[in-house]
Parts: C-alpha cells; structure tokens; sequence
C-alpha cells in the first residue's frame, strides 16, 4: 500500500514537471514565433464592473484569430490616444461577440475596423477613429455598466450599441450587481481556467469538441434546453434605456443596431423563438423614443444571408468578413442620413 502511494505521488511529480517543460516551451515558441507575452498569457482578466474584460496589452491568437492585438486600454485594436485629436470623430462600439468581430478572419475584417475604413474612404482621409468596445460573452447589462463607469473617458462623439443574442441564449452566465457575480466568473467562461496557460489554451478545443461530441451526449446524455433567459427582455430593455438616457443627458448621440439572425432553416429553432422577442422590444423602444437604430437584422433577413454567416450549419450569430463589411454599410448609411458624420 505504500509502495503504491509512493508510486502514484512519484507519477504526479513526473506529470506536473512535464507540464511545467511543455508550458516553458510553447511560452518561448509563441514569443519567437507569434510576440506573445512571456508572463502574462491571459486572454480575459477580473473587472470590478464588468466582471470579465480583455487583458490589456495581449498579443496573439484570440478567438478564431491567428493574431490579435489588445491595446493598453483593453479592446481589440492597436493603442489610440484617449484624449481624442482635434478634427477626430470618435465613434464607440459596444456589443457582445456580434459587435466584437467574433467570426471575421482577422482584426481588420470586423465590423469596426470594416466601418472605419468605409468613414475615412467616405472622407477621403483618416478623420474617424472606431473604438471596438465590445466583448465577447457580454450581455445588455455589460453595455450599461460599461456605459454608467467607463464610456465617458473614451470622449465618444456616436455610441453604436448591439445586443441581442447573449440577452436571449440560456445558461451562458446569469448577470448581476458584482458582488454577486465577482465569485462566479469561472461558470461564464472556460477561457478564465484554460486562458491562464497555453497548454490549457491548446486543451481548451478538444474539450469544446468532446462536450459537443455525440460520445458526450450518450454518456452524460444531451442538456435539456433552459427556460429563462440570460436577461429577461423586461431587463433588456431597462438597460438600454439606461444607456440611452446616459447619452442623451451628456449630448452624445447614440445608435442602437440589431443582430442579425439567418433566414434560412437551422436546427437549433429554439435559439430564434427566443431572440425575436429582444428584436422586437428593441424595435419598439427605438420607435416610441425616438433613437436611432440600424435595422441590420431586418435588412439581412430580406436576402439569403446564408453567405454571411461564418459556419452557417453551426454558428448562425456570428458573420464572416463578408458580413461584417455588410452590416458596417448598413450602419454607415444610418450615421450618414442622421447627419452624425461632421
């Protein structure tokens, strides 16, 4: 019995060095070869508001992207200076995943880095700067609180605000004061407990494909579909009343835009039940107030828009290069004809 102690503590020991050599290895690899940090991998970091936010100053791969830049204020894009030039349009955009660019092929094919480039084609010279302020995972709640405790130092001249799909889709994280969801940030996300290491990062994949493999599904049996949503569409539309009254009371305009949904047969049927709700408060509320909003779902659900999906058969909320630069016309005609470009 002690010999087989010894053993299996002996075994342990061979593992966690192992790992710590494998670990060492790919840090130096990804420095050489992809400027990855040598300290701090982290892709995601704790946030006394947010909960969750990018981590300032990460270089590499980050979802789906083969390099990505995080700038020292933490979005995605290279560094910018907070007090804006003199003749700069600053426009901030704030969302989940959709808003993010999950989906494009690199940073220069999201939505922001699409509609900043058309602003500046427009003008015939770089007088617009696009902020992409959105995190994947965020719900409208993120959006306001990002709006109530960090929107102001960034000075922005146009708010665009996207939520949607992250306020309908179940279990993904229920939100809440940070106080109550400080502990619970490990549930939201796997990037937390695997983004701390490579080795983990690398791991992270095969265990996404297992969870989703049918092997799972027969062992552990298929996840039943919850009932409630993330943030109910009561909430949804409380919070992007907040952060419009926000920007109307500090005079920056603000534009609400929808996510777009496929037009095309999906199976998971349930997903669009319960997002065409939050596309239809959020219609509404735009209507009865008199906000601006960039109907892109609307406008995509008027063509085959499987095109612009990014993996139609398994991912129909994220979009392509194609459909970034799509939605980003769709919304610079929206920031044209309210006459917001100066």
């Amino acid at each position: 019995m002690e010999r087989g102690v010894k053993q299996g503590f002996r075994f342990l020991l061979y593992l966690l060095y192992l790992l710590i050599v494998t670990e060492a290895g790919l840090r130096i690899g990804s420095h050489l070869f992809f400027n990855t940090p040598l300290l701090d991998v982290r892709r995601f970091r704790s946030d006394p508001w947010l909960i969750w936010k990018f981590n300032p100053g990460y270089r590499g791969e980050l979802l789906g992207f083969r390099y990505a830049e995080i700038n020292r204020d933490g979005f995605l894009g290279r560094d910018f200076e907070v007090t804006k030039p003199p003749g700069l349009v600053r426009v901030v955009a704030l969302g989940g995943s959709v808003s993010f660019g999950h989906g494009a092929s690199c940073m220069e094919g999201t939505f922001s880095a699409s509609l900043e480039r058309q602003l500046n084609d427009q003008a015939g010279k770089r007088c617009y700067e696009v902020v992409n302020a959105a995190v994947p995972g965020y719900s409208s709640w993120h959006g306001r609180q990002f709006v109530e405790h960090y929107l102001e130092r960034l000075q922005p001249d146009v708010l665009l605000v996207a939520f949607g799909w992250n306020d309908s889709l179940l279990d993904l994280a229920p939100d809440g004061p940070p106080a109550v969801r400080r502990g619970k940030q490990f549930e939201y996300s796997p990037s937390f407990i695997f983004g701390a290491t490579i080795t983990g990062y690398l791991i992270h994949p095969l265990y996404q494909r297992f969870h989703e493999s049918a092997l799972y599904r027969r062992l552990l049996g298929s996840p039943p579909v919850p009932e409630t949503p993330r943030v109910s569409v009561q909430d949804y539309q409380s919070n992007f009343l907040a952060m419009a009254r926000w920007c109307q009371d500090r005079g920056v305009p603000v534009i609400f835009w929808t996510e777009p949904e496929p037009s095309y047969p999906i199976e998971a049927s349930w997903a669009l039940k319960n997002h065409r709700p939050y596309l239809e408060i959020i219609r509404q509320t735009a209507a009865r107030d008199s906000i601006p909003l960039a109907d892109a779902a609307a406008e995509l659900s008027r063509e085959n828009n499987r095109e612009f999906f990014a993996d139609p058969d398994r991912d129909w909320m994220h979009l392509n290069d194609q459909g970034q630069a799509r939605v980003a016309a769709i919304v610079q005609k929206t920031l044209s004809q309210l006459g917001y470009l100066k």
